[in-house]
């Protein structure tokens, strides 16, 4: 199906129009040979093997012939969610028909599966023993220290794929040991692992509030001083923002699938519980499930338009975003005006719904309904964060010290990518730091940084960047920040119940 030399994606969707316009065969065939690499690499990462990997690549591209006339977002973008799609049903199929299989093997067979188990199980610390140090190292803590991917990547300063393919390697390693002790019967460790975290069994709706420790609980209370229970944080996982761009003449500028969660890989400590927001009816979209499981939001999952269950976390956190649905964007404005904590991580859909929509402003402690431009822009047409072609850093200083902040003094400086459009803060707020940029043939660039305040009783924390969480472990060294501000932003929580 693949062929040499295939045409360019960019003018894809024009051929989709002529399809649906004239009924062109040659264009559906255009489209597929501009797009069967990026397909197959999505359904490769799901599938080991090939043949399932082109069979769900197949797949996706009949769902296109299908859904074709009702296609509005950019053509690559929905042909990545599809097939991530089509794969996480292939998988739930094959652990539907695996679960069937293992009710009925009552024979000597399973048995001696059984045995394999076993011989794998007594030879395996053997075999991790003699592995890579470094494999072991990074083996031994997401296993056994079941230290989540997010986790491992913010220490490691890496990104979640990075993590997850050294992983990989370490488990082969350790299959080529095993092998040369005479154990070659291996299942595909991989595979069965995504399957079990695919179907984990606590991602269900979190309508309640977390139970509090009692007296009479024999294990120790993981809580922070002063709570009787965890702290809920709820981060939204989006698919609508996964998939709308900066803006119509940038179609491909979309936020990568785990920007809209990067921030939560430093928040390591286990006094917090970790739920997912997500859009309504987004439960088995692929690119959805996928944010969930790398960064293990094991502990509830809410829709964003469930305005009860909202008000049962502590914090909302919401990460790149150039756009969002309004229904839930308005649905989170109002669990934050009620007291919920609100961590702003950037943009909040600025792009499509306006710098000036009513519940971007409160959210983004903007006091002022104007657009207010980076300088770059306005003289030289693109921003500063990309000036002649290249990513720059501006430079950000602390203002003043802050209890969102507490690692952070004043005069302190560091670095940021990235900018978005700037905000006069709400009165009351505090511009804790400010981003200053300076650019040869413009009046340079000064804007708030990150801003401490409140939305009715919620308080929130606004960080005005689009790639500020590249930086976060130069912010601070033991990665405590997001950590610190997190607490702040639930404090006023503290007394409720359980």
């Amino acid at each position: 199906m693949a062929a040499p030399n295939p045409p360019k994606p960019h003018a894809v969707d024009e051929r989709l129009i002529r399809y649906l316009r004239d009924g062109d065969g040659q264009a559906i065939d255009h489209i597929i040979k501009a797009y069967w690499p990026t397909v197959m690499s999505v359904c490769r990462r799901y599938h080991s093997d090939t043949h399932e990997a082109e069979d769900a690549a197949q797949e996706t591209f009949l769902r296109l012939l299908r859904h074709a006339p009702n296609i509005r977002s950019h053509l690559g973008a929905w042909l990545k969610t599809t097939a991530r799609s089509v794969c996480v049903d292939h998988i739930r199929k094959a652990v539907r028909q695996r679960d069937r299989i293992e009710d009925l093997a009552q024979t000597p067979a399973a048995d001696a599966s059984a045995a394999s188990r076993h011989r794998v199980q007594a030879k395996l610390t053997q075999a991790i023993d003699e592995i890579d140090p470094a494999m072991r190292e990074l083996l031994t803590e997401r296993f056994w220290n079941l230290t989540p991917l997010r986790v491992l990547a913010g220490k490691k300063s890496q990104s979640i794929s990075m993590v997850y393919r050294q992983l990989q390697k370490g488990i082969a390693q350790t299959a080529e040991v095993l092998k040369d002790m005479g154990i070659d019967e291996l299942d595909d460790l991989t595979r069965r692992q995504l399957v079990d975290q695919i179907t984990h069994e606590t991602l269900h709706q979190a309508t309640h509030w977390p139970q509090p420790y009692g007296k009479e609980d024999g294990e120790p209370q993981l809580t922070f001083p002063g709570w009787n229970r965890p702290i809920r944080v709820g981060t939204l996982v989006s698919h609508y923002a996964q998939t709308t761009s900066l803006n119509d003449e940038k179609p491909g500028f979309l936020p990568q699938e785990d920007e809209s969660a990067f921030m939560m890989r430093f928040v390591t400590d286990p006094r917090f519980e970790l739920v997912s927001i997500i859009d309504p009816g987004t439960d088995d979209v692929g690119m959805v499930e996928r944010v969930i499981r790398d960064y293990e939001f094991y502990d509830g999952l809410i829709y964003g338009n469930d305005l009860e269950s909202l008000k049962t976390l502590d914090v909302i956190v919401v990460g790149l975003c150039f756009g969002l649905r309004e229904d839930v964007l308005h649905t989170l404005r109002l669990a934050v005006d009620g007291g919920v904590g609100f961590f702003n991580d950037g943009w909040l859909g600025k792009a499509r719904l306006g710098t000036q929509h009513p519940d971007v402003m409160a959210l983004s402690l903007d006091a002022k309904p104007s657009h207010h431009e980076c300088p770059a822009l306005k003289h030289l047409g693109r921003p500063c964060g990309d000036w002649e072609g290249k990513a720059t850093a501006g430079q950000i200083e602390v203002l003043t010290e802050h209890p969102a902040t507490p690692s952070w003094t004043a005069g302190q400086t560091f670095l940021s990518d990235g900018c978005s459009p700037t905000i006069v803060p709400t009165p009351g707020s505090v511009v804790v730091a400010e981003r200053a940029l300076t650019i040869p043939g413009t009046e340079g660039c000064r804007a708030p940084f990150l801003v401490a305040g409140n939305c009715g009783r919620g308080r929130v924390v606004y960080l005005q960047t689009i790639w500020g969480f590249k930086h976060v472990p130069q912010w601070t060294e033991d990665l405590s920040w997001v950590s610190d501000a997190l607490r702040w932003l639930a404090e006023p929580r503290r007394e409720l119940p359980g």
